[in-house]
């Protein structure tokens, strides 16, 4: 009989939509410093230093939550605190390392992004873009990656960034995704700040599914 009941599919959603707002709490709960810092403190050039300091703790929990999602991928079910707080131990050394990489990289490509605003210097700019782009899609990526294996940074990158290339119509969903995801951040603020960050991680890992098994599998 309790079988039957967890197979009925008002049983199902609401158990998705548990591991989701859950997940996304402890998602926000990771990042309390940064949320704290962007809507209490009003940030100048001179502050930047602090805004880069609050985005810090991101990486870990972005690992986190994936690894969170990723077993949902797999497995139908979660224990979002156990699990989350367990992908949070795992991936944390090699999370935080590349992300602290990646938002190194990114500041110092904004920062040249607004030195080099002038007509003159137009085609730098858009290169400074591009780039911007490439550690976006290599980010997702990445952070899917170390969220199911052990891995080198070193590694990380170059799997990360071949994948890109080699998985062109994937990494294309993926960033249509997060496009899609900040139009919805931005028309529906109160909805999805509970339920956007796993939202995102869950699609990003179902997206990729086939890539990680493949990967685990050592057919690529």
């Amino acid at each position: 009989m309790s079988n039957f009941v967890t197979e009925r599919p008002l049983f199902i959603i609401a158990n998705y939509i548990y591991a989701f707002f859950m997940t996304n709490l402890y998602f926000l709960i990771a990042n309390v410093l940064f949320l704290f810092v962007y809507f209490f403190i009003e940030l100048s050039a001179g502050l930047m230093l602090i805004l880069f300091v609050a985005l810090i703790p991101v990486g870990p929990s972005i690992g986190a939550l994936l690894y969170s999602m990723g077993k949902l991928v797999r497995e139908k079910e979660i224990s979002p605190t156990r699990d989350f707080f367990a992908g949070y131990a795992k991936n944390f050394k090699i999370s935080l390392a590349f992300w602290s990489l990646q938002l190194l990289m990114i500041t110092i490509l904004i920062t040249n992004l607004r030195q080099n605003e002038v007509e003159l210097q137009s085609i730098l700019s858009i290169f400074f873009l591009i780039m911007l782009f490439f550690l976006l899609l290599v980010s997702f990526y990445g952070f899917a990656i170390l969220s199911r294996f052990e891995v080198t940074l070193k590694n990380l990158y170059v799997i990360s960034a071949y994948y890109v290339f080699k998985y062109w119509k994937r990494t294309l969903f993926n960033l249509f995704g997060a496009i899609f995801s900040l139009l919805l951040l931005i028309q529906f603020p109160i909805v999805s700040i509970f339920f956007l960050a796993s939202g995102i991680g869950f699609m990003l890992m179902l997206n990729l599914k086939a890539v990680l098994a493949e990967m685990e599998d050592g057919q690529i």
